[in-house]
């Protein structure tokens, strides 16, 4: 049985009264934008983040710079 490999989870702000960590986000209760069925989404749900659901990056980063959300969450990988 093969084991995934570990995830690393980023969080991205506009730069502007960013949150400066995944805990001030969730102390904070900031809206943090994650992708519908992704590892943001599910991080966000297990760290106890006021998470906003959006069905593509595209949106969710819209989100982001609209100020629809203070941030997003999601595997580095994809956000970077």
């Amino acid at each position: 049985m093969a084991c995934a490999a570990p995830v690393e989870i980023g969080l991205v702000t506009d730069g502007e009264d960013a949150v400066g960590s995944i805990d001030a986000a969730r102390e904070e209760q900031v809206r943090v934008g994650v992708m519908q069925g992704t590892v943001g989404e599910t991080q966000a749900q297990e760290l106890g983040l006021n998470a906003v659901q959006f069905e593509d990056a595209t949106t969710m980063f819209t989100g982001l710079s609209t100020g629809g959300v203070d941030a997003v969450l999601d595997d580095v990988t994809a956000i970077a």
